[in-house]
């Protein structure tokens, strides 16, 4: 019986063309697992700095920023890869990741505060799909924002950007070598 031998040719091609390839599961994971890792202890760092002890709230904001950078990581990998697929250039792989960190880690890290923030008040609004509830919903991820924004950026803030601008150029120098 013959078996089918495929031309490395024609492998490196579809790798070349934007295949999946460039991210296998090991690195994409390998990656959000890290960005975790550098922006829990970030997070951490700057609670004790700031003289919170660790109790049962500071632990809460510590796992939100875990849950936050961890989707933020794998966001930034899919959006860069979305990105790279057309402008393969350092400098868009530079653009990519950096705006995809940036935006994916404090996305998402906002998106968890809101839904624990809705979770809080359900009690308190109206009823599902009235006009009264969709008021108190948009109130309320207006006030998780802002509340977010204040307190949450200090966390990240001055010494999250370091760590952005490692990450985005530690992504931009590889290059096509992440197989």
């Amino acid at each position: 019986m013959k078996t089918a031998k495929t031309d490395p040719r024609q492998l490196n091609s579809r790798a070349q063309r934007g295949s999946m390839s460039r991210f296998p599961a090991e690195t994409v994971l390998g990656f959000a697992l890290t960005w975790c890792v550098l922006i829990t202890g970030l997070v951490s760092l700057q609670l004790y700095l700031i003289g919170q002890a660790f109790s049962e709230r500071t632990l809460a904001v510590v796992f939100m920023f875990v849950a936050g950078s961890f989707l933020g990581g794998l966001f930034a990998c899919a959006f860069a890869w979305l990105i790279t697929r057309w402008h393969n250039q350092p400098s868009a792989r530079f653009a990519a990741m950096f705006i995809g960190l940036s935006c994916g880690t404090v996305g998402m890290t906002a998106l968890i505060h809101y839904l624990h923030f809705r979770s809080y008040f359900a009690d308190e609004h109206s009823p599902v799909f009235t006009i009264y509830w969709v008021f108190e919903t948009l109130m309320t991820g207006a006030s998780s924002a802002y509340i977010f924004t204040v307190e949450g950026m200090q966390l990240l803030l001055p010494w999250g950007l370091p760590l952005l601008f490692a990450a985005a150029w530690d992504y931009a120098r590889s290059g096509n070598t992440r197989r």
